[in-house]
């Protein structure tokens, strides 16, 4: 399966403005919510005692590590046809 080039966070990271770069540790989010509020991505965890988010997409979900100031990009998991059949199946079924 081909990259979702439309939503992944490498084209977003080059127009991130993260003001004072600053070590911050590990900020429980602070620039994940900025992509969020800025991009409107809608499914997100993340878990905040090691800095690292999950994104998920139509088709796949992306690895990034909050450092606080800045994102490191940790990979991209490719979903399978069944994956997305099986959610679009408990979508139809809550309506």
């Amino acid at each position: 399966m081909a990259i979702d080039k439309k939503i992944t966070l490498r084209s977003y990271k080059n127009k991130i403005k993260y003001g004072k770069k600053k070590h911050m540790g590990f900020s429980q989010g602070w620039a994940i919510n900025y992509l969020i509020k800025r991009y409107k991505i809608q499914a997100i965890a993340w878990g905040t005692h090691i800095g690292i988010i999950s994104i998920e997409t139509k088709k796949q979900y992306l690895f990034w590590r909050d450092m606080g100031h800045s994102l490191e990009f940790k990979g991209i998991l490719n979903k399978t046809k069944s994956d997305i059949a099986t959610k679009v199946k408990s979508i139809k079924t809550k309506k």
